[in-house]
């Protein structure tokens, strides 16, 4: 059975291209919403993306994507102190329905 392929945000306009554990290659967004996928041997460019969609065999990859981080930091330290991140709490940012980054409380 082969596994669904999904996107997981790792900026504003880029993405991971996984498919289970494993990592495809990088999903990039430009200003004039052309989208460039880049593996470790190849580099396609998609002019919209329904065409990108349609390249993943996935018609929900933009609204089916993976929610966790793509790393989580080993330390993490507010003004100089370093803070115990084993009970981390890690939260989206959503500013007018646009989620931007991960933010630890």
């Amino acid at each position: 059975m082969v596994t669904k392929t999904k996107l997981q945000q790792i900026s504003d306009e880029a993405w991971l291209v996984r498919q289970g554990e494993k990592k495809l290659g990088i999903l990039n967004k430009d200003v004039r919403e052309h989208y460039t996928y880049i593996t470790g041997q190849t580099i396609q460019v998609f002019t919209d993306d329904l065409e990108v969609r349609d390249h993943f065999g996935n018609i929900k990859l933009f609204e089916e994507q993976i929610d966790t981080p793509s790393s989580v930091p080993d330390e993490f330290f507010i003004n100089g102190h370093k803070i115990d991140i084993t009970n981390l709490i890690l939260l989206k940012r959503t500013i007018l329905g646009i989620t931007k980054k991960y933010h630890c409380i």
